[in-house]
């Protein structure tokens, strides 16, 4: 589960290595943010780490202020502004409005009194030591525990371990109910980074661009340097990213630091290892390229023989032949032979087509076979409806035939107004349409037919993955995909 942290407005708290402040917007919301200015040390001490000077503990609080926290005396800390009974004595710690600060003895009433381990009388509230155990006076003169001291006066829970002075302690209660603090072995030493925030062997992290990882020891190791766009860069290195040199140097004091050297300007290199300039071009076995950014080499597609370009992925009848530009998925690319090209047809105007393509002359619609023959498909009338050769069909109110007569010519002649009795039919040109036929021989359409969905017309559905709507246009029903 991910921690939660309370920041109060209008002030900051150190989280995750960095200073983030709660400050209220013009419009009166709270806003939680990175400070900009960095992170503030106390005299070189870091943001929101703890120091003592003699018997005072203080702490680099917000803005880079030392703030007093307390006073410590026969190992046990006052904080700043309380009183607590130390060896039988009720000590007062507290920082004056003229910035003195004492500790003072202050007697209080108490009448329940503890014993410790030698006869000697203790205050309730008081704390003391016997060997390297910590007691306190409870109410009613109840003894209780609070734990070990080491000898550097650093306080162990009971059935805690703490890292002290590079070893891990335990403090333990034994089944005989005696309390005894052992050594468990050397800690494993933590790293600090630079707002003072400490990470375990191993642990990897980012301070102003550069990674560091915690060694052994606790010994923090610069693992070089990562851009704003991810890159790493080692110590001493020098690379090209995002169209700028940017070195990762080690100074003389030791600091690592990124610095960006100027635009790059890397070159290209050819098979035969010839170097070109950034936006130069150069071909290389039927294959175009050009330098581009970075010095990355970067096809722009086939050559062929005949100076004919073909883009990469493209198929082009060149020559007789059909030629393919094919990308694999390794990067490579290169000119292929396919087979010969099919024939293509000729239409009126000596305009060529490839073997499938359709095209109309006049009001006759033609389509390239095979072996570039010209074949017919019929008629087309100007509402766009194709009527096969031979087919009789009512177009827009009126009886068409698409006839081919003696002489090889095909024509589409009128035969009669075709009266309407508002009859219902489906036919096929754009896409499958329901038509009715209304009154004045009009053509009416009712909606479109679209894998297997009936849409009426001015509506919409969802087919084949996206959504079609029916509409009516001068040439029938058409579907129409609409955006999302």
């Amino acid at each position: 589960m991910r921690a939660v942290f309370h920041v109060p407005v209008c002030d900051e708290r150190l989280i995750d290595g960095r200073v983030w402040e709660c400050k209220k917007t013009d419009n009166d919301h709270a806003e939680l943010r990175p400070r900009s200015n960095g992170t503030p040390s106390c005299d070189g001490h870091p943001y929101a780490s703890v120091w003592r000077e003699e018997t005072l503990q203080f702490t680099c609080a917000k803005g880079g202020v030392k703030e007093f926290m307390g006073c410590f005396t026969s190992g046990i800390f006052v904080p700043n502004g309380e009183m607590k009974s130390v060896d039988g004595s009720n000590v007062e710690c507290k920082k004056h409005e003229n910035g003195s600060i004492t500790m003072e003895v202050r007697e209080t009433p108490n009448n329940t009194k503890c014993k410790d381990s030698g006869g000697r009388e203790r205050k309730e509230g008081s704390e003391w030591k016997e060997g390297s155990v910590q007691y306190k006076c409870g109410k009613e003169g109840m003894k209780e525990l609070m734990g070990c001291i080491t000898t550097s006066g650093v306080l162990i829970l009971e059935e805690e371990v703490k890292s002290v002075d590079g070893y891990d302690i335990e403090c333990k209660k034994r089944a005989n109910g005696s309390i005894t603090m052992q050594v468990l072995g050397r800690s494993k030493k933590k790293c600090k980074d630079s707002s003072g925030r400490e990470w375990e062997e191993g642990s990897e992290w980012e301070e102003y661009a550069v990674k560091y990882k915690c060694g052994n020891d606790g010994k923090k190791v610069s693992m070089g340097c990562i851009t704003a766009s991810r890159v790493p860069i080692r110590e001493g290195e020098v690379k090209s990213v995002d169209g700028y040199d940017i070195e990762c140097k080690k100074r003389a004091n030791g600091s690592i630091t990124m610095q960006v050297l100027g635009r790059s300007k890397k070159k290209c290199k050819d098979s035969s290892g010839r170097e070109w300039e950034e936006g130069s071009e150069w071909e290389e076995y039927a294959v175009k390229y050009k330098c581009g950014n970075d010095g990355k080499k970067v096809s722009m597609g086939c050559i062929t023989a005949s100076r004919v370009p073909i883009r990469e992925g493209e198929v082009k009848s060149v020559d007789g032949y059909d030629l393919e530009c094919k990308k694999y998925a390794n990067g490579y690319t290169a000119l292929l032979p396919l087979r010969r090209s099919k024939k293509k047809c000729k239409d009126s105007s000596g305009r060529e087509w490839e073997e499938g393509s359709e095209w109309k002359e006049g009001s006759v619609q033609y389509k390239c076979g095979k072996e570039g023959m010209k074949e017919l498909m019929g008629c087309i009338t100007t509402s766009g409806v194709l009527i096969r050769e031979g087919e009789l069909k009512s177009v827009d109110g009126y009886h068409f035939e698409c006839k081919r007569r003696a002489n090889g010519y095909t024509t589409m002649p009128v035969l009669e107004k075709y009266e309407c009795k508002g009859e219902v039919w489906r036919e096929t040109q754009r896409v499958e349409g329901e038509y009715r036929c209304d009154r004045g021989g009009v053509r009416t359409v009712l909606g479109c037919i679209t894998g297997g969905t009936y849409i009426h017309v001015n509506y919409q559905a969802h087919v084949w993955g996206a959504n079609h709507k029916c509409i009516s246009d001068i040439y029938g029903a058409k579907l129409e995909r609409q955006c999302k």
